[in-house]
Parts: C-alpha cells; structure tokens; sequence
C-alpha cells in the first residue's frame, strides 16, 4: 500500500523533517558556492527520493546544478548552452507552467515575470544565435531570487512537521502523556508545583530527555502534541487517553461537588484539551468518557465524574461554536477552546448511541448534546421528557450488588401465610407449622399441613383470586 493510501490528507515530501528543508534553503541562498553545493547535493538526493518534485524545489534544483557548474572545464558556446537549457527548464517547470498549450506569455505574466526574461526565453526557443552569457546569467540568478519570493519564503511561513503515526509513536505518547498527568495531578494536590520537581518526575520518567536539557510543562505540551498527528489512528491515540487520562489518577480524580467538575481542576487540564481539539480529538475523548459510564463493573462516582466530563466538553464546543457566530449567546464557566473545528459526523453519531443505550448518566450530558448538534427544540422537550419519565423510578444507585442472601425469607413466609389466612377454604391454623430447610432433602411423613389445599392448587393461590382453579 503506498504512503498517500495510508495516511489521507497528508503530502508526502522527500525531506525527512523540516530542520532539512530549512537546511537546504539556508545554504541554497548563501553567498559561499561551497554552502550552495551542499544545498545542491542534498536537493539531488531529494529527486532519487521523490522523482516529481514540487515546482519550487525543482525550479532550484535546475537552476543550481547550472550555476555551480564548474565553467572552466567547458568552453563559452558549452556553458551558454547549459544555462539556456536551465532557463528553458526552470521556466516550464516552475514559472510559467500550464495545462493549456499557448499560455506561456499570460501565465508568465501572472506570475509576475519580467518581460525580458520572457523575451529571452523566445531567443532561446526559436532564435538563431543564442544570448549572450551575460544575460543567460542574469536570467538565472533571477529566476533564483524569483524562486525564495515565490516558494521558499511563503513555505517558510507555513510548512510544519506530521509524522505518521505507527506504534512506537503512540508508545511516546503514553510516555508523554504519562509523565504529564504525573505533573499536573502533583500540582493540583499541593497546590503548585516547583520547577524542580517537574524536572524531577520528567527525568525519573523519560531518562533520554536529559539530553535535551531542562524540560517545563510547555516543552511537554509540544511533545504531545507532535505524537498526536492530525486525524491519524484514532483508534490507537482512543486506547492510550483511556490508559493513561480517563483514569481515577488523572481526570476522573476525586469526588465531585453538587454534580460540578471543580473550576481549578477544569483549569488544570485546559492546555491538554485545546491540543485535542487542535488535533480533532475532543470526541475520541467524549467516546472513551462514554464507555466508563456504561461498564458495569465501574463504580458509580467514576461514571458520574466521566458523564461531567462530556458535559464540560460538550458545553466548551457548544460555547465556541455559538458564541463565535451569535455575540448575543452568552455561556459562563466552560474551558476555553482556541481551535474553531467542529465535529458534525462525530457528535451525530455519537447522539444516536446514547439515544440507544441511555442510561441514567446520560442526563448529566444529553441535553447539551441535543443542543450542539442543533436539533430543534420540540425535539429537545419531547426527548427529554420522555428520558427523564423513564429514569423516574432511579432515585438512589449504589455500588452494592445485591443477592440472595439479602431477602429476608422469613418474613416472605409469614407474608405468605397472612395472605392464605384471608380465605376461607383454608384452615391456617393447620398451615402455621415451619418447614425448616436442612441441608438434605427428606421426605415429610406429616401431610396434614396441606389439609384442604386440593391438587394443583398452592397454599397462596386463593379461589377468589382464581377463578378457573377448581376447589
């Protein structure tokens, strides 16, 4: 499978990151010819990698390899040859390039080339003599400086690093994001931490980070968010931010008061939120909060805390989304989002699923969901309504699992009897006598205890109370 099937939405280049393509630029426009030859080698090796360049980079690559060629070995006639054909090349491949036959000059002109260098690429293409030296020169040097205006420079601006993510990189994650939760949680209990003890628990955590010197929070933020390529195995990130953040020791921590998320914790993990949004991430968190709030064998407080978790961040989405456009929402106490991208397949599918399987946690999140994906409001009303006249009868859950050995039998059994007593085919005070259970069964030889209760017919079912059973 080839790179571009693998990973959508991502353009595969020849540099390995961008420290090389910013080497390549810095010695391509150097004044020494010795830094311009390193830059031209490495460009060359560039084209072994990736045969079609992009134009900009094929535009130095031309133009470089003409420049730098050693003119002493060559004679005038030779060398004008070779920087007319550099011309020719890096005109059609970089500037001036078209998918319609005939367009050079008004192509040429867009790109805001000169009309010299216009007029000189036509001597060469259809005169008889070819220009001189000096002015093939002039016309590459030219078309060098063109090339930082146009491609090196705007790249500079805009270019940035995406690996692709594979094993090893969600490994350095879980580190990261270990090492992190490790910080921000010793920060929150003391109420602070030290410089040095972050250092501390980062180089007890990642000992070959001691290369890179000293190591804050800020640095940490970065490396996480470089091992969290955007929209890239989802599934694999989905499984660390469960090990590692939907966890007792880190976001489901304590014990929330009057069914709130405390404003300082909240607090505490706002840079690691905008890093999910950055990265479209938000709900592969919501959907690993949702699958604590519906296994069974997690604790009630943990499903509660995970279930004001999707709140929170349902209503930090709802607030960007609504108070970007409508400056008349006003919403207060939510985490602030830098990152404007919504989620419109992600939080429809997600709204079919707990509609499906909804449970009483839900309702810490249901409405705010309900309003993000826009549906209308007597669509919300009747929703609710109909939710909360199902989850009416849940007053009190706890974690206790009740069985068998809960039931007070004895009372049953007296029940039972005061409810045969009440008919007056039947003489209770035959039927009072305890069957003691043992840990054997044995036969009763004393059938007098069911005098009067014909065959088929048990001590508590009454003839009043069923007609069809014949006394």
């Amino acid at each position: 499978m080839s790179l571009s099937q693998k990973h959508s939405n991502l353009t595969l280049v020849p540099w390995f990151n961008r420290n090389e393509w910013d080497y390549v630029y810095e010695n391509a426009y150097s004044d020494h010819k010795e830094q311009q030859v390193k830059a031209l080698d490495l460009l060359k090796v560039w084209k072994l990698r990736t045969p079609v360049l992009p134009a900009g980079v094929e535009g130095t690559l031309v133009i470089l390899e003409a420049i730098l060629t050693n003119d002493s070995l060559l004679t005038v006639e030779q060398l004008c040859h070779l920087y007319a054909i550099g011309i020719m090349r890096f005109l059609n491949l970089s500037a001036a390039n078209s998918e319609k036959q005939g367009d050079f000059a008004r192509t040429s002109m867009k790109n805001e080339l000169p009309k010299w260098l216009i007029i000189l690429r036509h001597d060469i293409a259809h005169g008889h003599q070819i220009p001189s030296l000096s002015s093939l020169r002039m016309g590459l040097e030219y078309g060098l400086q063109w090339l930082k205006e146009k491609y090196w420079e705007p790249q500079c601006n805009i270019l940035r690093d995406y690996v692709a993510i594979e094993e090893c990189a969600t490994e350095d994650l879980a580190v990261f994001l270990s090492v992190y939760v490790q910080v921000k949680m010793e920060s929150f209990k003391n109420k602070g931490i030290s410089e040095k003890a972050v250092q501390n628990i980062i180089l007890r955590s990642i000992i070959q980070m001691s290369d890179y010197g000293p190591v804050g929070v800020e640095i940490l933020e970065e490396m996480i968010k470089q091992s969290l390529p955007l929209g890239q195995n989802k599934s694999g990130i989905g499984d660390c931010l469960k090990n590692v953040l939907v966890t007792d020791n880190a976001l489901l921590f304590g014990k929330p008061e009057s069914a709130k998320i405390d404003v300082e914790f909240k607090k505490l993990w706002s840079e690691l939120l905008n890093i999910l949004q950055e990265k479209k991430l938000l709900f592969v968190l919501i959907g690993k909060l949702y699958d604590i709030t519906i296994d069974i064998e997690v604790s009630h407080t943990l499903k509660s805390v995970a279930a004001l978790w999707i709140y929170e961040i349902l209503l930090s989405l709802f607030a960007l989304k609504y108070s970007k456009d409508n400056e008349n929402v006003s919403i207060s106490n939510y985490i602030e989002l830098y990152s404007y991208d919504t989620y419109v397949q992600e939080a429809l599918r997600f709204q079919e699923q707990v509609l499906k399987s909804f449970n009483s946690y839900s309702l810490y999140f249901i409405e705010m969901l309900l309003k993000y994906n826009e549906n209308s409001d007597s669509f919300i009303v009747d929703t609710l309504s109909l939710i909360k006249h199902d989850n009416s009868d849940i007053k009190n859950v706890t974690d206790k699992i009740f069985t068998l050995d809960d039931l007070n039998l004895e009372e049953t059994f007296e029940d039972t009897l005061g409810s045969i007593g009440n008919s007056p085919n039947i003489n209770v005070s035959r039927c009072v006598r305890k069957i003691v259970g043992q840990q054997k069964w044995t036969k009763i030889e004393d059938t007098s205890i069911f005098a009067n209760c014909p065959f088929g017919v048990l001590p508590h079912q009454i003839d009043l109370k069923h007609p069809f059973i014949l006394m």
